[in-house]
């Protein structure tokens, strides 16, 4: 395999790779290798650690616009993730198709394989500021309940003027969802979209106080993990969701 022109994206990799990687010292060995994407496990005595590596990165996958319009509809939602994952790796290698390879997959991927996708606009910038809030805007909108957090993180991290309103928006109408406020085995998905607007509104300079009632409601949430997750991501702005204990 030639590496001369992929050495700089597979040197941080050890010198073992593909068959294993370097992460901080530790050795991990190569699980298996799908289309796109190589992964990596580690294995401990409590917990297993997973790690993916782009196989744009070193020239042994490749794509082109008109080949991803052919064949998106025989690949594997397997693949169709791993290829969703690896934009920050187009971009990186100077892809002469990635705005359009970006465009196709915002129009045609699920929505729940366009995490990755999205979080990386505001920060790739493959588009003008008012393009990026506009796609961004148009998969929320297909978006239901429940599936739109990254998004919503997104379009926070563009600082549009027109951000914060959409943001808004978008909450109140969740609110009126009765699917945001039932219990869950997990997370109750609705309801952390809920939060995670709030919490990208607070990060776009909104008052905390103008956000506590649905805050405190939010707390009190009947599913435990979300109330956890409030608490957690909430604190540092609402002094009351500390424990005693903790101040």
């Amino acid at each position: 395999m030639d590496t001369s022109l992929y050495e700089d994206f597979i040197r941080p990799l050890g010198e073992e790779y593909p068959a294993a990687i370097n992460v901080s010292g530790l050795r991990v060995p190569l699980a298996y290798e799908s289309r796109f994407k190589r992964h990596y496990l580690a294995r401990t005595a409590d917990a297993e650690s997973h790690f993916d590596v782009s196989r744009f990165i070193d020239g042994t996958s490749s794509i082109s616009l008109q080949r991803l319009k052919d064949e998106w509809h025989t690949w594997t939602d397997v693949d169709r993730a791993d290829f969703c994952g690896s934009m920050r790796d187009l971009a990186n290698l100077g892809h002469q198709d990635f705005g359009e390879i970006v465009r196709f997959l915002l129009q045609n991927a699920d929505r729940d394989l366009l995490g990755p996708v999205v979080l990386f606009l505001p920060v790739g910038q493959p588009f003008s500021p008012d393009e990026t809030f506009r796609l961004l805007v148009e998969v929320l909108q297909r978006s239901t309940p429940g599936h739109g957090a990254d998004v919503i993180r997104a379009l926070g991290r563009t600082a549009h003027p027109s951000a914060a309103p959409t943001i808004c928006q978008h909450l109140l109408r969740l609110l009126e969802d009765p699917a945001v406020w039932a219990d869950s085995t997990f997370f109750n998905k609705p309801a952390l979209e809920a939060a995670y607007c709030v919490l990208s509104l607070l990060k776009l300079g909104a008052p905390a106080a103008e956000f506590e009632e649905i805050l405190r409601r939010l707390s009190e949430h009947r599913c435990l993990r979300n109330r956890e997750w409030v608490r957690r991501n909430f604190e540092k702005h609402y002094a009351w969701l500390v424990s005693p204990r903790e101040k």
